[in-house]
Parts: C-alpha cells; structure tokens; sequence
C-alpha cells in the first residue's frame, strides 16, 4: 500500500488550521484517508470514510473538543472507532448488526465466499458481475459488496437480513454508541 501526504487547511471559527492529508492506496486505487492536526496543543488523527470530505470532518472534531473537552473527546474518537469496526466487520442494515457466512474455499488462490440469507428467503453473496477469481480472494471487498448489496436489498423491498442472522449484542452497542454521537451532533 503506498501513502501519499499533502498539506492542506481548514477554517473553525475564523481560523486557518494546517494538517497533513495523507491518502493510501492499492493498487493504484484510492483505499481511504486520514487527516491529522493540532488543535488546541491536541494532536488529532481522523480517519475518512469514502464519502467524508476532510473540509467538513475536521471542524466537526474541532467543534466537538470544544463542547466537551479533551475527556469527551477521547470518548467522541472511541465511539466513532467502534461504530466503523462494527461496520468494518459485519453488515448493517436500519441500524441492526448481522452475521453474515464466510468460508475460504481454496488457499492457492484464496477464494472466499461470503452469504447472507434475506428475512424473505433469498441469499445475496457479495459477487457482481464481471469478478475475476483474484476477486474472491479479497474478503475486504466482498464483505464491502455484502453490505452494498444489503442495504440496497432493504432499500428497494424493504426486507431486512434474516433474524436468526441478528447479532442482537452488536446491535445494542451499534444503536446506543450512534445515539450518543448523533446528540453530541446535534448539541453543536
């Protein structure tokens, strides 16, 4: 994986703030980011989903140190960390956590299958049309089509992953950490 670093700034409350953007990639294509600065002698490392524009999470995280302080703050990073390891390591569906199967079939070449059963009876399994067999030997990226597949499942039926697939435990941490950020969101 090689990274790429490139200066860059913000504003929060009127104020220029410096950070290194730094951006990995695989292949030659872009896995994710992280931004780091130092805000208030706090040195902050934030994570980017693909979707997440630093321009906006970096201010957020200033605001949020500013509401509750470096103790609050380190809580903030810990749940946000476990909300995306819960993402990162099941499928989430209207806010429920699912188990989902995954088998490797073969070592040499590694070739995972991965499944999810729907509560309706159907299976989505992670593919897409044009995989290659190196495909399925990245687990990462079927999971991440799983979870595309999921979500778009519930979307367009509205049928959720089968209940004997429900991770209730995972799910009661997932709800009760999001709830916790979404009112610190929405206090700012």
């Amino acid at each position: 994986m090689k990274k790429v670093d490139s200066q860059v700034e913000f504003i929060h409350n009127g104020e220029e703030i410096k950070a290194t953007l730094s951006t990995y990639y695989d292949k030659g294509i872009e896995r994710h980011s992280t931004i780091m600065f130092n805000y208030k002698d706090i040195n902050v490392h934030i994570s980017l989903d693909e979707d997440e524009k630093y321009y906006f999470v970096a201010p957020l995280h200033c605001r949020v140190l500013d509401k509750l302080g470096l103790d609050g703050y380190k809580k903030y990073e810990k749940y946000l960390s476990d909300i995306r390891t819960i993402e990162h390591n099941y499928i989430v569906v209207n806010d429920k956590v699912y188990n989902y199967y995954s088998k490797l079939i073969s070592s040499s070449p590694k070739y995972y299958v991965v499944r999810l059963k729907m509560a309706d009876g159907n299976y989505l399994d992670g593919t897409y049309k044009f995989m290659t067999v190196q495909d399925h030997g990245d687990k990462r990226m079927l999971l991440k089509n799983l979870q595309y597949q999921a979500q778009n499942y519930f979307k367009e039926n509205k049928i959720e992953p089968a209940i004997e697939c429900l991770n209730q435990e995972k799910t009661e941490e997932y709800q009760k950490k999001k709830k916790w950020i979404n009112e610190v969101h929405e206090s700012l």
